[in-house]
Formats: structure tokens, sequence, C-alpha cells
């Protein structure tokens, strides 16, 4: 809602007992603000953004805030599930200085996204007060510990990217793929890889942990198009044929 970003008056207590509403300024009020999926905030929210741009303040109960000195917004926009959002009309996006577009993350990029998440759990310190057991904390503290060889990470890298139209080389994906899967996908597959190591008593993963799991992590990830939906495509076998094709390019 517009007061989530605005701000909104808190009710205080003085030292004397006295009451009063104190103004909270909300998270506009920055040098940087990221709008992350505006299509999805209402329009109420959308139009407190772009008078936010146009004006440098902001209005509450007839009273004006200025913002900080620079200010600037950036919003982004998810073209995927457009049901029940507000995607910003033309006259709308004409506030902005410009629009950008970006692709899918190719190999190389996709595979540096992967290791950095990986890199980032490590600075991760585990909680021992939390209500984990000890078992668990044990596991968890142990899965930065998990070796992965370098080609069990192209491997899982090419298997995300494979199921993108764009980038695949089975005729099946090309045909009946809308979306592929998420960067996100590549970084759960790999964690997940780990555990499944870790619960079967192994300190690195293995190609079979990656074929046991993708199904289940890939699986809502990939959008069938018209054609995939009308015809019921298995999405199950669809993931089977680029595992299948993958470990035969691995073993060549």
């Amino acid at each position: 809602m517009p007061l989530d970003i605005i701000g909104s008056n808190i009710l205080k207590q003085g030292e004397g007992g006295e009451r009063f509403f104190e103004f909270y300024k909300g998270p506009l009020f920055a040098n940087i603000v990221l709008g992350d999926e505006i299509n999805r905030a209402t329009p109420k929210t959308q139009s407190a953004f772009l008078e936010a741009m146009e004006e440098k303040r902001i209005t509450f109960l007839g009273q004006e805030y200025p913002l900080p000195d620079p200010f600037m917004v950036i919003a982004t926009q998810n073209p995927i599930e457009l049901e029940g959002t507000y995607p910003l009309p033309e006259a709308q996006i004409d506030r902005f200085l410009m629009k950008l577009f970006f692709h899918y993350p190719d190999f190389s990029s996709l595979k540096k996204i992967i290791i950095k998440n990986e890199s980032l759990l490590k600075e991760i310190i585990p909680d021992k007060g939390t209500k984990l057991n000890h078992e668990l904390f044990e596991l968890k503290s142990l899965e930065n510990e998990v070796v992965v060889l370098d080609d069990l990470k192209n491997f899982i890298t090419k298997l995300v990217v494979s199921t993108h139209p764009k980038h695949s080389e089975v005729a099946a994906v090309k045909r009946y793929v809308l979306y592929g899967a998420s960067p996100r996908a590549g970084i759960y597959l790999l964690r997940a890889s780990k555990w499944r190591a870790l619960l079967e008593n192994r300190i690195n993963i293995s190609f079979d942990d990656i074929k046991s799991l993708a199904f289940d992590i890939l699986n809502h990830r990939i959008i069938l198009n018209f054609d995939g939906e009308s015809e019921y495509v298995d999405t199950k076998a669809l993931i089977q044929s680029l595992i299948q094709k993958l470990e035969k390019d691995y073993r060549e």
C-alpha cells in the first residue's frame, strides 16, 4: 500500500505521559530506491512512486516532506504471470528516463551467479540457539564443506540453460517450452544435491544426486507454451531428455 513506501504517523508517548503522532519515514526516503516488480503493486502505490519521482517529495496529511538529494527510482516489471497485476501503461512508463531489457544470462554468467551464491552461504554462520536440533545444525554447518567438482557445476548450469528454447539443442524444448528455469533453479539444485550427499554420508555430490533431484526442482519452473499445454507434454520426460543429452555430451 502507499503508506508502506512513503511512511506513516506513529503514536508515541512523551516523558510526561502526553501522546503525540510522529511521522515515520518510509523506504522512499533514500537516494536510490528499487521498486522490485512494480507491476505487482496496486495503482495507488505506483502513483506514490511516480509522484515521488516527479516532485522529489511526498505529501502526507497535507504536510510536504522533501526527499533526499539526489533521488532516483529504479523499477522492474516481471513479464511472466501478468494476471492479477497492474503493468504500467505507456504514459506512466514515459516518466522513466530509460527502459532497459534484460535477457536470460548465458552459461558463463549463470555459472558465476551459482558460484557467487555458494560463496555467500559460507559467510553465514548458523545460530546454535535456534530451534534446530543438534544433528540438523551439524548437517547445515557441513553444507559448505561438500566437495563439488567443476564438471558438476558445469552440468547443473548447462541443464538449467538448456531448459530455455533459445539455448536448447533438444527439439521438444524448442517446440513446447515458453519459459525455461530461472537462475534460482541452478542455485537450489546445487544446494539440494549437497544435502542429498550429506544425508547419504558422502562428502561430495555426484551426477546421480543432480539427476535424482532435477525434476523436483525444475518441473514447476518450466512453463509450457500453448502447444505444450494442449498436447499434454510430460515435463518429466522433457527434463529426462535434457539430462540424457547432457550426459551424452559429457561422455563424448
